[in-house]
């Protein structure tokens, strides 16, 4: 009986634990994960419902976040978290993922530009500049197929790399599902240049046909660069295509 006693007071004690666990300790887990790029600052609360704030170490950008995260569904194997809009935090909706697929719903996420500076792996990272806003009210992808739409919008997009820098204005992208994949739109309105195109994600590879067409106030030397990207309309407008393996 003794045993039996200890044994219930040790779950109790783990169980009173993991009920209580700081919502410090994700930061340190978003930080292994992101290799310290990423980390969460000013958390407080628990794992399981907390507050904090994302960015990056330079302080480039930052992101409020509340969470509440689903503990019955940890035991099934699945990682169902919602983000709660509270105060600063702007970000809502519902979040799974789960054998590979990753489930949006009602999910409304705005954010700096610059945050996407963190996903770069290799020099030189580019500089970019605007707002964020990510929108999918309903969207399904196991990273090859998916269902429902997703929409992104880049508002004042400015992108600088090795000294040179780029107004594109607006820009928005929409992902679709197709058959065997999906297409995701792009567009622009405004800037130094426009973009109208398509990039294809399929199981087998990534695609990109698209029209980008100098506006006058582009810097000659970026324009030479355009034009050497795909093949010169007589209207100016560059033609692009490019393939790669996943």
């Amino acid at each position: 009986m003794r045993a039996v006693a200890v044994l219930v007071a040790l779950v109790l004690v783990v169980a009173a634990f993991a009920a209580l666990a700081p919502a410090t300790l994700i930061d340190a887990r978003i930080g292994a994960l992101t290799r310290d790029r990423v980390r969460l600052a000013q958390a407080h609360g628990t794992v399981w419902s907390g507050e904090g704030t994302l960015g990056d170490v330079a302080g480039r950008w930052r992101v409020p976040v509340s969470w509440r995260l689903n503990p019955a569904a940890l035991l099934r194997g699945a990682f169902d978290v919602t983000l709660v809009p509270r105060a600063q935090a702007v970000a809502r909706g519902s979040v799974v993922a789960q054998d590979g697929t990753l489930a949006l719903s009602n999910l409304h996420v705005e954010a700096p530009a610059a945050a996407l500076e963190s996903a770069w792996n290799k020099a030189p990272v580019p500089q970019l500049d605007g707002e964020l806003a990510i929108d999918a009210p309903a969207f399904r992808s196991d990273g090859l197929r998916g269902d429902g739409t997703l929409a992104v919008r880049w508002q004042r997009a400015r992108a600088a790399l090795v000294g040179a820098t780029l107004d594109l204005g607006s820009v928005e992208a929409h992902a679709k599902p197709t058959r065997d994949g999906l297409d995701v739109d792009i567009g622009n309105h405004g800037g130094d240049l426009a973009i109208a195109g398509v990039m294809r994600v399929t199981p087998q590879a990534y695609a990109l046909d698209a029209t980008l067409t100098p506006a006058s106030t582009l810097a000659p030397a970026v324009a030479l660069l355009v034009r050497s990207l795909g093949t010169p309309a007589d209207n100016g407008a560059v033609h692009v295509t490019w393939q790669a393996r996943r």
